[in-house]
């Protein structure tokens, strides 16, 4: 499992296993193209979540194991074999990470952010916020 970000996508490899790990897809994204990549609502916060801005960790974990009832173990079945992406290019205020952190400390496994830049992304590409 990796983690990423919609601006990243073009860096990603042909053939990755892409999961959307937020509420919407971008603006940007034309439609035709959102049908290629699933999408895990189920990992995303919820939109009461993304009006404060920022959340806390704990309320974002909460969210998934109490009030969704998700396991680190049944997320890692379904998706460990993907690279989980959101709308944060800066993965350390994203969910994305909260998750990466809660799988690798439940699970002793290493998730890291798949490398950006790859094919020439530039800063302005990698701008984004929540929509």
């Amino acid at each position: 499992m990796q983690t990423s970000y919609f601006a990243n996508l073009r860096n990603i490899p042909p053939g990755q296993r892409i999961v959307v790990i937020a509420l919407y897809f971008p603006q940007w994204m034309p439609v035709a193209m959102r049908s290629s990549y699933e999408h895990a609502v189920e990992l995303a916060p919820t939109t009461e979540m993304l009006a404060q801005g920022r959340y806390r960790q704990d309320v974002y974990l909460a969210l998934l194991a109490s009030e969704r009832g998700l396991t680190a173990q049944g997320i890692w079945e379904r998706y460990g074999d993907a690279i989980l992406i959101c709308h944060e290019a800066n993965q350390m205020s994203c969910h994305r990470r909260m998750l990466a952190t809660w799988l690798e400390e439940s699970l002793h496994v290493v998730i890291q952010e798949s490398p950006r830049n790859v094919r020439g992304a530039t800063q302005k590409d990698e701008q984004l916020s929540f929509l």
